[in-house]
């Protein structure tokens, strides 16, 4: 299954404190703090210039920290995907929302059904966002775009993405609910999940 890179990006950098900013909170709060300086004013900070600050090994990492990453990470997965045989079916994210299932089907010999649900545990550790794609289209600027084109382009023309379709919004809008908000609703559900953890051994040594 494939994703637009792009989207990936975006999701990644939000999805950074999943497990809770500790040992880190410096780092934490100025990242949020970019970022909702960008929900303001999504044309103030280039989108890789966030990237900067989801790091696990220093920060900020440089601009060439940030691009090599992608780079190693879209160049392995170029030549994994190119190593496929004819009998493997690469289904797109953006097909998966738009449900065009056709294809699979065909691939498949039969239809799957759509009403998969997240299950109440995966509810209890994880905040979904917007199950939706082409996000980047608000979050990149035209830096953006000259800094990851080189860089994304092998591994979208190898899946079939429009490499040349770089638009960006017009009138960019980055919600706090899906950002900023989301963040933190990773943090404190790190939080409280850590809580529950906790309870449940104390409870378990005195059973």
């Amino acid at each position: 299954m494939a994703r637009d890179p792009r989207d990936i990006a975006v999701s990644e950098m939000l999805y950074r404190w999943h497990k809770g900013p500790r040992g880190q909170r410096k780092q934490y709060r100025t990242h949020l703090k970019l970022i909702e300086k960008k929900e303001q004013d999504p044309g103030a900070i280039p989108f890789h210039v966030l990237c900067r600050y989801v790091g696990h090994d220093g920060w900020p990492m440089s601009d060439e920290g940030v691009l090599e990453k992608e780079r190693a990470r879209y160049r392995a997965m170029h030549d994994f995907v190119k190593s496929l045989g004819s009998e493997w079916f690469i289904f797109t994210y953006e097909d998966m929302i738009d449900k065009n299932f056709d294809a699979l089907h065909e691939y498949l010999g039969f239809e799957i059904k759509d009403d998969a649900e997240i299950p109440r545990t995966t509810k209890k550790s994880k905040v979904s966002r917007k199950k939706a794609y082409g996000d980047w289209r608000h979050w990149y600027t035209e830096e953006d775009v000259d800094f990851y084109k080189p860089v994304y382009r092998p591994y979208m023309e190898l899946i079939g993405y429009d490499c040349d379709d770089w638009t960006l919004s017009p009138e960019p809008v980055i919600e706090s609910e899906y950002s900023s908000m989301y963040i933190k609703g990773l943090v404190r559900k790190n939080r409280m999940n850590n809580i529950r953890n906790f309870k449940a051994s104390i409870l378990k040594r005195f059973k």
